[in-house]
């Protein structure tokens, strides 16, 4: 080593070079083909959390699409035609709940006449338990759309003290709306 050190001092020679100490030998990854039940049983998985995640996704779609559905004008008169039949029993037995669950969901959308017969269904007890309060609700909603029937209606209850306090004043003023639109029984009611 001494000789070597002189060698380099005067610039004859390079320093050695140490050793390169050789690395593990790293041996390839080969995939070993695994138990074919081994292999089906991960896809079945894979494809069930697929299914899963992908079935949620259309769930929340459909229940996004209905809390958002509009319905046409159509569906909304077709559900007042279910109510009525079956409220009178035309074509169908009568069935004042399932008149009501009709009237409701068209009532629900702000069809006054359909908020009228819920009222009227209300204050006779039919399909559903008896409420002038309730009755007087769905009226109001009715009339302040300009639905005679409901004026007219709110008019009696107000008369007769109905779900509201007794108030003469403000009996005449519904019939008053009522006969405005030509409603015949509010027109008789303001004559007497």
């Amino acid at each position: 080593f001494e000789e070597w050190l002189h060698v380099v001092a005067e610039g004859k020679a390079s320093p050695p070079i140490a050793p390169v100490e050789s690395q593990p030998s790293v041996k390839p990854k080969v995939d070993v083909p695994a138990e074919p039940e081994l292999v089906e049983s991960i896809y079945r998985k894979k494809n069930f959390v697929f299914l899963a995640v992908f079935s949620g996704l259309i769930g929340f779609f459909l229940l996004f699409t209905q809390i958002n559905h509009k319905p046409s004008q159509a569906e909304i008169q077709q559900w007042i035609n279910n109510g009525n039949a079956y409220y009178s029993g035309h074509g169908v037995s009568q069935d004042y709940n399932e008149a009501v669950r009709w009237y409701r969901k068209a009532a629900d959308q702000g069809i006054a006449y359909a908020q009228y017969a819920l009222g009227v269904s209300y204050a006779k007890g039919q399909g559903i338990p008896q409420s002038y309060i309730e009755a007087i609700r769905w009226f109001r909603k009715a009339a302040d759309q300009g639905d005679a029937r409901s004026q007219c209606d709110l008019g009696i209850s107000y008369a007769s003290g109905f779900g509201v306090p007794q108030n003469d004043v403000e009996a005449v003023n519904w019939y008053r709306k009522a006969a405005d639109q030509g409603d015949a029984f509010a027109q008789f009611n303001l004559g007497n």
